[in-house]
């Protein structure tokens, strides 16, 4: 009896931390909500016309690994480049040291709530993604920043 009692309390405990762990990584609206909501703000305060617009490609590549169980599992890799306001290439350029350390945060904590698993170019994800690393830049480098584009990304299992 006892037995039986200890492999339910097992099993629902088991379960119940499945669902919170899976809730965590993939929440099911709010996630999505949220995300489209960052990138709608996020395009209504885009009122530059696309003249008065260059694009500054970030100079290296973002390796990004996935760790499981202590161990690096997967690199992802990851070309940027950012849509700013005309005139503003060169200070943008002068703090690329302070931004890919910002995005580099920011590409870690994706891939450490396993953004990077799976479908990782999912719409939805990449464009939480993009909404979030154009967060920091603005946070980082000012409001120059209009977008963040995501030329390349790639993963490649270890």
């Amino acid at each position: 009896m006892v037995k039986i009692i200890s492999y339910i309390i097992f099993l629902t405990v088991g379960a119940v931390a499945g669902f919170g762990v899976d809730l965590l990584l993939n929440p099911i609206d709010a996630g999505n909500e949220s995300s489209e909501a960052i990138v709608e703000e996020v395009e209504s305060e885009i009122d530059i016309p696309q003249s008065e617009k260059e694009f500054v490609k970030m100079g290296n590549q973002f390796v990004v690994p996935i760790i499981k169980n202590d161990e690096v599992v997967a690199l992802t890799v990851l070309s940027l480049s950012l849509e700013v306001e005309a005139g503003t290439q060169d200070s943008v350029l002068e703090q690329e040291p302070k931004l890919r350390n910002d995005f580099l945060s920011v590409l870690f904590d994706f891939a450490h709530l396993g953004r990077f698993d799976g479908t990782f170019t999912d719409v939805n994800t990449l464009n939480s993604l993009r909404a979030a690393l154009h967060s920091v830049a603005k946070t980082s480098i000012g409001k120059h920043v209009t977008d963040v584009l995501i030329l390349e990304i790639a993963r490649q299992d270890v």
